[in-house]
């Protein structure tokens, strides 16, 4: 009720959104489609949100390996909203987002800058084991190096030619 009485409302849009992303995952029949709906808005309203953009990003790598380039795309661009400290859930996701592509030397380069910033994960470090136990051979042809960006791309727009 309150949002249709407020439709432009962040708060209540992220709130929304992010409730049926949940019911998404619990299999209620249409919460994905009103989540995007919500989360779409809520960013078309403020494009920085940041919140709004990992919850979208999430949703979309959580639902399988035809949204990963769009989750790719949402996690790069909060990273971008947070500054130069590094964001766990936007680094987490872009593994996920890369992983499911099948780029898979570029995963392998995102899970040693999770282990690099957050050290202690246990997760992170099994993430890492497994992915070079399972792909050491995709890893080495890919040339992996030790990471010493945050991100694989730059938040700075492309310069114009001339």
């Amino acid at each position: 009720k309150q949002l249709a009485k407020q439709p432009k409302s962040e708060a209540l849009l992220f709130q929304r959104g992010s409730l049926q992303s949940m019911g998404h995952n619990m299999d209620y029949q249409d919460a994905w489609k009103g989540a995007e709906a919500d989360l779409t808005l809520l960013l078309t309203l403020n494009p920085n949100h940041i919140e709004g953009v990992l919850e979208l990003g999430n949703m979309y790598v959580n639902t399988g390996p035809e949204y990963s380039e769009k989750a790719m795309n949402l996690f790069l661009a909060a990273q971008c909203l947070s500054g130069s400290e590094p964001n766990e859930v936007a680094q987490r996701g872009l593994f996920f987002a890369l992983y499911y592509q099948g780029k898979i030397p570029a995963a392998y380069k995102q899970l040693q800058i999770l282990n690099k910033y957050w050290p202690g994960n246990e997760t992170y470090q099994h993430l890492e084991k497994m992915t070079w136990e399972r792909f050491s051979k995709e890893i080495n042809a890919g040339e992996v190096t030790e990471p010493s960006k945050v991100v694989f791309s730059s938040c700075e727009k492309p310069a114009k030619a001339s």
